[in-house]
């Protein structure tokens, strides 16, 4: 399977200024990932530290930095940020969250009901 790329819309929920950059999606990764030159042109809050394995099994200590509206194709929702690296990654965690599919044939990202964004739920009893 080739790349997939997307066009992705961040913006500070509290600042209020956005970017539109080009982002890789990473299925292999958990987080939205933003590269600190990211954060700092968001003007994103560090939040914690944590520590991650990344795609070559080693482990490294990273912030996480928050919180940032997420927009690809017209879907939106808030996370926070891991901040590492050169480039901006999509990871399982928005995907999710925004109900888009990996469409490896065409080599994109495809909404799984164009019209509504989809979740699971459990009903609990009382």
């Amino acid at each position: 399977m080739g790349e997939i790329r997307t066009t992705v819309k961040l913006r500070n929920i509290k600042e209020g200024d956005s970017i539109v950059e080009d982002a890789l999606v990473d299925s292999g990764s958990t987080f939205m990932v933003i590269p600190e030159s990211v954060k700092e042109r968001l003007l994103l809050d560090e939040i914690e530290d944590v520590r991650v394995e990344v795609a070559n099994g080693n482990s490294e200590n990273v912030k996480i930095a928050g919180y940032a509206e997420v927009e690809i194709l017209g879907r939106k929702s808030v996370f926070d940020c891991v901040v590492m690296g050169n480039e901006i990654l999509v990871g399982q965690i928005v995907l999710e969250r925004l109900d888009l599919l990996l469409d490896p044939r065409r080599q994109q990202l495809i909404p799984r009901y164009p019209e509504i964004v989809s979740a699971k739920a459990k009903r609990l009893r009382n």
